[in-house]
């Protein structure tokens, strides 16, 4: 079977669709079988770790791509809203080529209220019909297909990781029984205040400070900035309510680094409100580290089922820090490794959406 995946990224380790694109395929690739897979980037960049697989320059049509892949079995598009999506899906259609969208968290309600009138223009104009004819639409959680706004089929197929070796993980339970060590809290993403609600953080964090001075709490928030006044604004509330020393704005962090902070994290903490499946959770799921997520990352369910953390379905998010803090234990720990070893190992993930492939 020849697929062939589309995207429009560029190369950025912490944004969650650059980030996550790389991953799915090269894990696809890896599956044993008779498949020919390729990525072409809509965007006309070389994407870091993609270079032998990616065909074409960019801003061209399938048809031009060198064979097989000029004329693929199925094609994957990543995400929706890209005018060059729209040329291309028009020729799958015109040489009867089937194609899926992966949307990426982009179609439920919560994302369709960002920019929301550009949106309900852009659906109505084209991109409407670029979602209805697509063979299938592929939901990362359960959380994303059931938020949609478009009540296109499609079916749920989580995306997975490359697990941390067992002995890396078990570094996390050699710590010293320092009485004085703070608790440590951990977000690593862009720093987006609104998408990844960061302003809700901020908020919650204020409004439980006695208690988690008491308990010796440091959040830090690891990431990119982003520029505009959302990040002027969190800047000022942390200034103004007088949280700085209980919550810092890192620089961004990966590989050793990366891997030192999640090891010596007590508790790893997302609010997004729109998620398609977050890579940040199910990576510090993969090191053992209970998780503090809200509904809009998609991952509450699944974390309440496996008690790998503390989830908005339960608490609420303004006392669910002091929750976290205050009832820690190891049993969520191994429960969170059991959670991703189960649910978000790339190789268990990336044989099931090749059978699924193969339906269409």
């Amino acid at each position: 079977m020849t697929i062939l995946h589309i995207a429009c990224i560029k190369n950025d380790l912490f944004s969650g669709v650059p980030a996550m694109v790389p991953r799915m395929i090269l894990s696809e690739v890896n599956v044993k079988g008779n498949n020919n897979i390729a990525f072409y980037n809509a965007k006309g960049i070389k994407i870091e770790g993609l270079e032998e697989l990616q065909v074409g320059i960019g801003d061209g049509l399938i048809k031009n791509l060198e064979p097989p892949f000029n004329k693929p079995d199925l094609v994957v598009f990543h995400e929706v809203y890209y005018p060059i999506f729209i040329k291309l899906y028009c020729e799958c259609r015109m040489r009867h080529i089937k194609y899926l969208i992966v949307p990426h968290g982009c179609l439920t309600r919560e994302a369709q209220n960002i920019k929301k009138f550009k949106k309900r223009i852009g659906n109505t104009a084209a991109f409407a019909r670029f979602i209805e004819h697509a063979e299938s639409l592929r939901f990362l959680s359960i959380h994303e297909k059931k938020n949609t706004v478009f009540k296109k089929y499609g079916f749920v197929c989580p995306s997975g990781i490359k697990l941390p070796e067992k002995a890396i993980v078990d570094k996390r339970y050699d710590k010293s029984e320092d009485k004085d060590r703070s608790i440590r809290l951990t977000y690593i993403g862009r720093i987006d205040p609104y998408i990844k609600g960061l302003d809700i953080l901020a908020e919650s964090i204020n409004a439980n400070k006695s208690t988690l001075r008491k308990e010796k709490c440091k959040i830090s928030m690891y990431g990119p900035l982003i520029n505009g006044n959302a990040l002027e604004r969190l800047k000022k509330y942390i200034s103004d309510t007088e949280i700085a020393d209980l919550l810092e704005i890192k620089d961004p962090v990966w590989g050793e680094e990366k891997e030192r902070i999640l090891i010596n994290t007590d508790v790893f903490v997302l609010f997004s409100r729109s998620e398609g499946l977050p890579s940040s959770v199910m990576e510090a799921l993969g090191y053992g580290v209970p998780c503090i997520v809200s509904k809009g990352t998609g991952m509450a369910r699944i974390i309440e089922q496996y008690n790998a953390g503390w989830t908005e379905n339960s608490i609420p998010l303004e006392n669910i820090l002091v929750a976290a803090v205050t009832h820690r234990d190891d049993a969520k720990s191994k429960n969170a490794r059991k959670l991703a070893e189960e649910n978000f190992d790339c190789r268990i993930s990336a044989r099931r959406i090749i059978k699924k492939y193969q339906l269409y």
